[in-house]
């Protein structure tokens, strides 16, 4: 199988069939074959070539546009027409309270499930941690309680107490100069909650890209509360992968020294952080080799089969089980505990 290509450019410059460059000029072409480019993601004023944007949608290469701090703004994407069939399916179990709400709670389970097997991981790593075992019964407690949830706003509170004591037992592990003020969101205020975020934030558009090609909706989904202004069915399929894909990276990367202090500036009034260039450069190419280690194991090919299972379940009306880790070969990018 062909590893798919991420081509995301630097802020500012112009992209067209011919490359890309900080002038507006035909340049260095993105690494890799153009046919192997799956999505391109842009951050920030890039100027994109009407020629580009036929070629990229010609082709079946999704263009999604983000703000300089990340920020989904909409996406571009050929039609690959509609699995009308699957929709009915999905909507069916959207109606559905009783089927609706057993997928919201595999999802739940499945998430908490994967927190503390990267809890365990990190405590296997460092035996001179001083994480009590009480952060891990109140995760468990939460797996426990959320079958007695009848409403996605009861599982919300399950999964929150169990998010909460893991980010606190998580950041027992955290070896970098960074400070952990608890997770913070809209906006990032500090460097770890910034690249978390940003990992997030990559990982779902992923997500989204693969729900549209398989025909559903992407409105639609059983957990987070549908708006229309959302993601939510990528947002759902997210939640598995958040501990034991986005976590991980980031907590390696900061351990690892790849981020200083100084790769932050600040975006607005409000103190969100953004990475600087030079720092969006590594982080992407972080992210890159590692959803892209194992080949057939890899994180991204997980994503795409977590999408054609939930796909079949719907289709089928059969039993639901969510991306579990570990469960995919992995090539080390960087150890999660620095020296």
């Amino acid at each position: 199988m062909v590893t798919p290509l991420r081509s995301r450019l630097g802020h500012g410059r112009v992209i067209g069939p011919g490359g890309v460059n900080g002038a507006g000029e035909t340049a260095d072409r993105t690494t890799g074959s153009y046919h192997r480019i799956e999505n391109i993601l842009l951050f920030g004023n890039v100027q994109v070539t009407t020629q580009a944007i036929a070629e990229a949608l010609d082709k079946g290469t999704g263009v999604s546009f983000f703000t300089r701090n990340g920020r989904f703004r909409g996406a571009l994407r050929s039609s690959s027409g509609k699995n009308v069939e699957l929709r009915l399916a999905q909507y069916g179990a959207y109606k559905d309270h009783g089927r609706s709400l057993e997928l919201a709670k595999a999802t739940v389970r499945t998430k908490v499930r994967n927190g503390l097997e990267v809890v365990a991981r990190y405590e296997g790593r460092d035996t001179a941690s001083d994480l009590t075992p009480e952060l891990r019964a109140v995760m468990e407690a939460q797996i426990v309680g959320l079958e007695a949830a009848t409403n996605a706003a009861e599982l919300d509170g399950y999964e929150g107490a169990a998010a909460k004591a893991y980010f606190e037992a998580l950041m027992k592990f955290n070896r970098s100069e960074f400070a952990w003020p608890g997770r913070v969101k809209h906006p990032a205020t500090d460097p770890i909650n910034a690249l978390l975020s940003l990992a997030y934030t990559l990982v779902i558009e992923e997500l989204n890209g693969m729900v549209e090609g398989v025909g559903l909706d992407p409105a639609i989904g059983f957990l987070h509360e549908v708006d229309g202004s959302r993601p939510t069915m990528a947002l759902d399929l997210m939640e598995p992968f958040r501990h034991p894909v986005c976590d991980r990276f980031v907590m390696a990367a900061v351990n690892r020294g790849m981020f200083r202090a100084e790769d932050f500036a600040a975006r607005d009034d409000h103190g969100g952080l953004v990475l600087e260039p030079g720092a969006m450069r590594r982080f992407f190419e972080g992210y890159e080799e590692w959803m892209q280690a194992g080949s057939e194991g890899s994180f991204r090919r997980a994503l795409q089969r977590e999408v054609e299972k939930v796909g079949a379940a719907l289709r089928d009306g059969g039993e639901w089980v969510p991306f579990g880790w570990p469960a995919v070969s992995e090539a080390v990018v960087g150890e999660e505990v620095a020296a």
